[in-house]
C-alpha cells in the first residue's frame, strides 16, 4: 500500500525543538495513513466508522486519518470503539499503528 506524501509535516530545520516537532508531526501523519489504510481495506467511510466511535464525527475520523490529531493520543475507550469498527482486537489496532 502507498501512503500520501508527508511533505507539509517533513520540512527540514536546522532548529532541533522544530525538528522534534516535525518529527512528532510526521509520526501522527503516518499512524493516520495506515488508520485509512486499514479503513479502506475494510470498505467503510470516514462517517460509517465514526458511527461507532462514541464523541467522535466524520471530521474527527479525518483529522486522524491527515494528522492533525495523533491517534497515539485517543482515549483507550476511543481505541477499543475504533478498533471494534475496523473489526479488529484493541491488541491489532495498537500494533497496526
Amino acid at each position: 500500500m502507498q501512503y500520501a506524501r508527508c511533505s507539509k509535516h517533513c520540512e527540514s530545520s536546522n532548529v532541533s525543538n522544530m525538528e522534534t516537532l516535525n518529527n512528532d508531526k510526521h509520526e501522527a501523519f503516518l499512524r493516520g495513513q495506515r488508520l485509512k489504510g486499514l479503513r479502506i481495506k475494510q470498505g467503510l467511510t470516514q462517517a460509517q466508522v465514526a458511527e461507532h466511535v462514541t464523541g467522535v464525527n466524520r471530521p474527527r475520523v479525518a483529522a486522524y486519518e491527515n494528522g492533525s490529531y495523533d491517534l497515539a493520543n485517543m482515549s483507550f475507550g476511543t481505541a477499543k470503539e475504533l478498533a471494534a469498527a475496523l473489526g479488529l482486537s484493541i491488541s491489532t489496532l495498537a500494533k497496526i499503528i
